[in-house]
């Protein structure tokens, strides 16, 4: 009986271990776009993992950042997990209600649709804004 308990948890295992290597894919598959953002982004970081699922790549790199991709390699999530998003990524209309309202603080999470930004900061803040700089919302801490 325990035998047989035993071989349901290692083909378990196997199966899992199965489904979780068909989702990741190799650095040549990710769109040279995305390619050249992490680049330019965060030179001297190195890719360490590459899923791709319904249309979306998501990248881990070594330093715990994740970014999520479109098919066309436009980025629209970067998790940062506590390290600082390099505000160059921003237009500078942002960045400027950033320096004047909220420069204390790092960018520590950013997801981005269309035009639309929502920002997390390092004090927990959510910060909703336009690529116009106009705010939809801001949360007060």
């Amino acid at each position: 009986m325990l035998k047989k308990y035993l071989y349901i948890f290692i083909f378990a295992c196997i199966l899992e271990y199965a489904a979780y290597g068909k989702s990741n894919i190799s650095i040549e598959s990710l769109p040279n776009k995305a390619l050249s953002f992490i680049k330019e982004t965060y030179p001297n970081i190195y890719i360490e993992k590459i899923k791709f699922n319904k249309g979306i790549y998501d990248v881990k790199l070594v330093n715990d950042v994740k970014i999520s991709f479109t098919q066309d390699g436009i980025w629209i999530k970067i998790d940062s997990y506590y390290n600082k998003i390099p505000e160059n990524i921003l237009p500078d209309t942002i960045v400027n209600y950033i320096h004047s309202n909220m420069n204390e603080y790092r960018i520590i999470d950013i997801e981005k649709s269309g035009e639309v930004y929502k920002i997390l900061f390092s004090n927990g803040i959510t910060l909703k804004i336009v690529s116009d700089g106009s705010v939809l919302y801001r949360s007060i801490k």
